[in-house]
């Protein structure tokens, strides 16, 4: 467990934005809100954060202003092993699963591999190798990805992605321009780092203006 909590006071109008902003600055998933007294109230996730941008701040960004460029990438034909490999040598959660030409077909994540592991029958262990299902060494990528592709135009709303990603319940989406190759991944962390900085740009624009 997490013992240094990051939290915030609950009633103050600016809430959602202390949130990501503390998200973004400590690269958490969450903040815990407690009153004056000190007392738990509630705790603002990602989630909350990308379902409140779809909803407040439509027409601020687009997809490709905070979509990650680097994107790591498997093939469906690959082991199951090498993609978990793959995913811990890059410190990512995510990969886009392409076909021969780049296109997304689907994404394999860390949430892939906890669905079909074994662990919780297994019992725990030192080796994250657990979250392999047993005959992970057979299996390939294919065999566990959805191939129903959520995919997203970098010149897109980014509350439209941010709105596509909370109604499917999915932490992140290829982007992809108007040829249909990948470009990029848009996060619920990059929504939570466009939450924090709505309110700086704002305030830059409205004094830029002021002054031309």
């Amino acid at each position: 467990m997490k013992k240094n909590l990051i939290t915030i006071i609950d009633g103050l109008a600016d809430h959602l934005e202390q949130c990501a902003a503390r998200m973004e600055t400590f690269k958490m998933g969450s903040v815990v809100l407690v009153d004056d007294d000190g007392n738990l109230v509630g705790i603002v996730s990602r989630t909350d954060i990308t379902k409140a941008f779809s909803t407040v701040y439509g027409g601020k960004y687009l997809v490709k202003d905070f979509m990650t460029k680097k994107v790591v990438t498997c093939r469906k034909s690959d082991s199951l092993k090498f993609a978990l490999s793959t995913m811990n040598s890059n410190g990512v959660s995510r990969l886009v699963v392409t076909d021969e030409q780049g296109s997304p077909l689907g994404l394999i994540t860390t949430n892939t591999f906890l669905t079909h592991s074994d662990y919780f029958s297994m019992g725990n262990t030192t080796s994250r190798d657990y979250l392999l299902p047993q005959k992970g060494d057979k299996l390939t990528v294919g065999d566990v990805i959805s191939y129903e592709v959520l995919s997203v135009d970098q010149d897109e709303d980014l509350a439209a992605a941010a709105a596509l990603m909370s109604k499917n319940k999915v932490s992140g989406l290829p982007v992809i321009d108007k040829k249909k190759k990948l470009v990029g991944v848009i996060s619920k962390s990059d929504v939570v780092r466009a939450f924090s900085v709505v309110h700086p740009h704002e305030k830059l624009r409205a004094k830029y203006e002021e002054v031309y």
